[in-house]
């Protein structure tokens, strides 16, 4: 195994949002398929189509694949989980991928009970530039899960 693809277990970490909620963020494991389909089954339809641009009534093979089986370095998905008494469930889920060393391609997605919380947009900075102590609400530090190849 190859040092990028290591599990960055730093990224993990728990963030609290607008409504004093806390969740977990942290990097979906390699090939972590169940985790994808089970958002995508409680998501509406119209943020189904909103996230993948299509009114698929079920996530294809493909596409859970692209989401899941990244390097975590040039290609990294976070997802954001609340602890239940039966386990993490799964509210959001950001996909980070290069496309050169100073742009990537986001992809955002979070359940619709949960939109508006400032989920959403706290995965994108911490996919984007990293968890930091320091910054708004998270308590996860990391420089890693940038889009660039540095």
């Amino acid at each position: 195994m190859t040092p990028a693809a290591v599990y960055p277990i730093e990224l993990a970490g728990h963030l609290k949002l607008r409504n004093h909620r806390r969740v977990w963020v942290r990097p979906l494991r390699r090939c972590e398929g169940g985790v994808v389909r089970d958002l995508y089954d409680h998501l509406s339809p119209r943020t189904r189509y909103l996230r993948f641009f299509s009114p698929m009534p079920v996530l294809p093979d493909s596409v859970v694949r692209l989401l899941t089986c990244g390097d975590y370095r040039r290609r990294l998905s976070l997802v954001a989980e609340l602890e239940t008494r039966d386990g993490a469930e799964v509210v959001a889920l950001g996909s980070f991928a290069a496309i050169d060393e100073h742009r990537a391609e986001v992809g955002l997605v979070v359940r619709d009970e949960w939109q508006a919380a400032s989920i959403g947009s706290s995965l994108t900075r911490c996919g984007t530039t990293g968890c930091s102590a320091n910054s708004s609400n998270m308590s996860a530090t990391s420089s890693r899960a940038r889009p660039a190849t540095a």
